[in-house]
């Protein structure tokens, strides 16, 4: 790992130096983004049209061109970690997020002998934007065996009538997880667009608008499972909601 100076540059691991066949100062590499993973690979040879030139500083060092850095939100004191590929062939570096562990499959990477496409089995998930989490759903999904609807709209097809729905719909279908297991880890992205389009309280940002009992139950129509119910529940009638607020400012 290597924190970023405030000139924007990183130091070189030694180990990542020899993947790449030795580095020399004053070397052209070619940085080729990958926005759906967060990754900057790089390669000495020009693998695409898409890439990004930066030359070998000083001491191995690199800096990393304004335009990744605006991207992907890199500023000075953020750890940057390194990876390979899984054969081993490319390398890459990523700035490190805040991890917490996979809900659906309790941080073991599976769950009853299935992938989990949730944290890419990895056991933990990046703290991260919703909108990369979940472009980064749709990038993978295929890998997985799933399709993935988002909508704003209701469409009846008996009538042709198309409704408005108070937040988007997440859809997943799959022929290779059984339906429980796909109620999981589509409520866990469902949760995520509620989370993210609840309008706040205008008192306190970090708090929800208290919705109306008839909007709530709207809401828990959007979920399959009691769990992720008894989260919107704590949300709207609890931890997160300007009612509860209020509450604790009486006591």
């Amino acid at each position: 790992m290597a924190k970023v100076s405030k000139k924007g540059q990183i130091f070189f691991p030694v180990d990542w130096i020899k993947k790449l066949g030795g580095l020399k100062e004053g070397e052209l590499l070619f940085l080729h983004v990958d926005e759906n993973n967060h990754k900057i690979w790089i390669s000495k040879t020009k693998l695409h049209d898409k890439v990004i030139t930066a030359p070998l500083l000083s001491e191995n060092q690199l800096t990393i061109p304004v335009k990744i850095r605006d991207l992907f939100e890199i500023e000075a004191g953020d750890t940057i970690e390194f990876g390979y590929s899984d054969d081993q062939k490319y390398v890459y570096f990523k700035k490190k997020l805040d991890t917490y562990k996979c809900p659906i499959c309790s941080g073991a990477g599976n769950i009853e002998n299935h992938k989990c496409a949730v944290c890419r089995e990895t056991g933990v998930i990046e703290v991260e934007k919703f909108q990369d989490q979940f472009l980064r759903l749709i990038g993978q999904s295929r890998v997985y065996g799933i399709a993935v609807n988002y909508s704003w709209d209701d469409f009846e097809p008996t009538t042709g009538e198309i409704t408005p729905r108070l937040y988007p719909q997440v859809r997943m279908f799959s022929k290779e997880y059984p339906q429980h297991l796909l109620d999981r880890m589509q409520d866990y992205y469902q949760l995520r667009v509620i989370e993210e389009f609840s309008p706040n309280s205008i008192s306190d940002i970090k708090l929800f608008q208290t919705p109306s009992d008839v909007l709530l139950n709207e809401i828990l129509t959007l979920v399959k499972t009691e769990d992720a119910k008894k989260e919107i529940r704590s949300w709207f009638r609890g931890k997160r909601s300007v009612f509860a607020s209020a509450l604790e400012e009486m006591n």
